[in-house]
């Protein structure tokens, strides 16, 4: 296997937040970091541990070297299909790559036989992306990302580029049990997603609402149940997220041990003893703010019009919005995409004047203010480390890449008068390690260290003191081992 060695880097511990002793190197061996060892000098021989074999040298002329990164819930297959869909994938995929995202977790794919072909193409290397957990959807018939499948439902979905299979196909990316369904079938359902659909995660949701209409109605795991499916996905060696937005359902999530909870709780404030059982246990939390910036406007008639939080947000949103569509969007898409938030920002939630759309805005504008004070009680607590990096891409109007979106609403939420912001390092863990640890993966990747897979981030400058390098493009990227982005002119100049 080939042997690079990587010098004159300022290579970050993610885990103590600082760097490690200058001259420290890297050398990669294959796939994977092979070492670290301590180097004479930057004009000098390396000292290579052991009796090993040729090696290239690669300078990095001082710069900062990180883990790569993580989005852990995006949604690849939300949007158009066709030529214009297939080549806005390869857009995001490819953008992931560009600011060092090398593992993404699509939390929601209907139809699984999407995600393979983009799968089996990044495998393949036809196009550029990142490695894709595929989460499967466990739900009782009728739950809220588990319609009935009848013609209105159908059409509704594919007017947002969602086509539901019949559930009991193999090629479904949800499988449906009964409501009164004993737990043991849950452990059941948790095998067939794993055996038989793949699942590199195994998706839950506790939303009592009807996706679409968000109506009140939408069936519920019992406690039971819950609790069967996430010990399932724990004896398989798979993690197990679930979507919540209310408090009653974080108490469920963290009572059953889930490996994390996807978005915040709306309806209510989180109390202590929520937090402590919270930080008792292990769960992660990926709060998706991201949201906050794209579903949150003063919109005609909604609770929260006129809520200074809003004014706020539309006060740091205005000059860049354009921005993150351009990056996140290919041209044939953008006008739309902005067009949405034009329409919004004027308070209209209305397409044409005619058809509204306020429903989800409406649902969701409490991510402002409930859902941000939820997620400040728990990060004053001490769950920073808990903390993990997800955008819900997608399902908000942005690309899988957009990581540094979700830095900047972290940001936003928490750096109010009195309370101590996050500091880099904080940000830089909630993008590497702690994503890993949601995703399970984190034997593997999230840190620089032996062992690990050479997933390894090359920035001008330093995170730990400017979190807002995080998520955006790298100087260079190495993903298991390979050179895959080299901006900065990086060369082999030497063999040892």
């Amino acid at each position: 296997m080939e042997r690079i060695l990587i010098k004159n880097a300022r290579i970050v511990d993610v885990q103590a937040g600082k760097h490690l002793p200058e001259g420290t190197g890297i050398l990669i061996e294959g796939d994977r970091i092979q070492a670290m060892p301590m180097l004479e000098g930057p004009g000098e021989k390396p000292a290579l541990p052991g009796d090993l074999p040729d090696c290239r040298v690669i300078d990095a002329g001082g710069r900062t070297l990180i883990p790569g990164m993580f989005n852990t819930h995006c949604h690849l297959h939300m949007g158009p299909r066709g030529i214009v869909g297939a080549r806005q994938t390869v857009k995001s995929l490819a953008d992931c790559i560009d600011r060092g995202v090398t593992n993404i977790r699509d939390a929601l794919c209907y139809d699984l036989r999407d995600s393979r072909e983009w799968s089996g193409r990044i495998a393949k290397g036809s196009v550029a992306g990142p490695r894709i957990q595929q989460a499967v959807h466990i739900s009782i018939e009728g739950g809220t990302y588990a319609p009935v499948r009848h013609p209105k439902t159908l059409l509704q979905l594919a007017a947002i580029g969602l086509r539901p299979l019949d559930y009991e196909r193999v090629e479904s990316g949800v499988i449906t049990l009964r409501p009164d369904a004993p737990p043991q079938d849950f452990r059941d359902a948790v095998n067939r997603a794993i055996d038989l659909r793949g699942a590199g995660a195994i998706k839950l949701c506790d939303q009592p609402e009807h996706f679409l209409s968000y109506q009140p109605g939408a069936p519920l795991l019992s406690q039971a149940q819950l609790d069967a499916a996430v010990d399932q996905a724990r004896v398989r060696g798979v993690p197990a997220t679930m979507h919540n937005v209310t408090a009653a359902g974080f108490r469920r999530a963290v009572r059953s041990g889930m490996t994390s909870t996807a978005h915040i709780p709306l309806d209510a404030l989180l109390d202590q003893a929520d937090i402590d059982a919270f930080m008792t246990g292990q769960t992660m939390f990926e709060p998706t703010l991201s949201l906050t910036y794209f579903l949150c406007y003063h919109l005609r008639g909604s609770r929260l019009c006129g809520d200074p939080e809003i004014d706020r947000l539309d006060a740091m949103r205005s000059p860049t919005y354009e921005r993150v569509i351009d990056e996140s969007w290919i041209p044939e898409l953008r006008p739309f995409r902005m067009g949405i938030h034009r329409m919004l920002a004027a308070g209209n939630p209305k397409v044409l004047g005619l058809i509204d759309v306020g429903t989800p805005f409406n649902y969701y504008q409490p991510i402002v203010t409930t859902g941000a004070e939820n997620v400040r009680r728990l990060i004053d607590a001490g769950a920073a480390a808990r903390l993990s990096c997800g955008t819900d891409a997608g399902a908000s109007n942005c690309g899988p890449a957009a990581i540094d979106l979700e830095m900047t609403m972290l940001d936003f939420a928490l750096n109010r008068p009195g309370r101590n912001p996050l500091a880099g390092a904080d940000f830089l863990r909630t993008a590497t390690i702690n994503s890993a640890r949601s995703l399970g993966l984190e034997a593997d990747f999230g840190t620089l260290e032996p062992g690990k897979v050479a997933d390894i981030a090359v920035l001008d400058g330093n995170p730990l003191a400017d979190w807002k390098l995080i998520g955006r493009p790298v100087a260079a990227l190495f993903k298991a081992g390979r050179l895959v982005v080299n901006r900065c002119g990086l060369h082999f100049d030497c063999r040892s």
